[in-house]
């Protein structure tokens, strides 16, 4: 009879063996439907982070191609300006150039004015000087026959 009593020893302990393994299979499903659940949930994440990504792309796109417009429309006002600088450079030193040959011109022109002017005056203080002498030599004169004429009305 020992053997009945082992094997029913050994049911027994098949049974309470049986018993665990249920809770632990139940204790498995939950675990299944749990771990089923945060992969669900993974999937809506990932597929939010998925679209968020997309629309950053299509952004990224977006304003590339606006900061190359921008870059573009830089560069043609960059050469506009650099256009209108080296026109303005050229009319500058053009009215620069007159302005210098109209001085040149005035100053020769005072140049000869003032020549003029000089020849003018020396002629009129050659005039004058000539007049002084003049007056002197009939001073002289008028002195000389003055003291003449006192000598012989003094004596």
């Amino acid at each position: 009879m020992a053997t009945v009593e082992n094997l029913s020893t050994e049911v027994q302990i098949l049974k309470r063996d049986v018993d665990s393994m249920s809770a632990l299979m139940s204790k498995l499903d939950t675990a299944i439907d749990k771990l089923s659940n945060v992969a669900n949930s993974l999937d809506k994440v990932i597929a939010v982070h998925e679209s968020k990504l997309n629309n950053h792309e299509e952004t990224d796109d977006k304003l590339f191609s606006l900061i190359e417009q921008r870059r573009k429309e830089a560069t043609e006002q960059y050469e506009v300006l650099h256009k209108r600088i080296g026109t303005m450079s050229d009319e500058f030193e053009s009215e620069l150039r007159q302005s210098m040959k109209d001085m040149a011109e005035s100053i020769k022109d005072m140049k000869e004015k003032d020549d003029e002017h000089h020849k003018e005056m020396a002629e009129r203080l050659t005039k004058l000087e000539m007049w002084k002498w003049y007056v002197v030599g009939a001073a002289t004169v008028a002195g000389i026959i003055g003291s003449y004429v006192l000598e012989y009305v003094a004596k």
